[in-house]
């Protein structure tokens, strides 16, 4: 969607929405993660994953891009390969941009 002088409106190329109501608000399962993947609500490319993190976590690789941002919680290291960062933590998700 995009706002112009107020009106927001949909982009003239946007696939059609033809999702029922409940489809549109995804809840977590009983661990508290959050999956969406194209097929699911007709996206051509994206698909999102939320997952609660406790302790160490491992994800395969993938052949595709990967972005991790800490919603809050303490600092979390990522790693792949010889790599690696340490995102800051935040106490919520409103404490201030990622």
């Amino acid at each position: 969607m995009t706002e112009l002088l107020g009106v927001s409106t949909v982009h003239p190329r946007a696939l059609p929405n033809d999702l029922p109501d409940d489809a549109l608000r995804v809840r977590p399962n009983d661990r508290g993660r959050v999956a969406i993947d194209p097929g699911r609500v007709g996206w051509r490319y994206l698909s999102f994953d939320a997952v609660w993190v406790e302790a160490e976590v491992r994800f395969a690789a993938a052949a595709s891009e990967a972005c991790v941002v800490v919603v809050s919680g303490g600092d979390v290291e990522v790693r792949s390969g010889a790599a690696r960062w340490t995102l800051p933590g935040r106490a919520s998700p409103f404490d201030r941009l990622p």
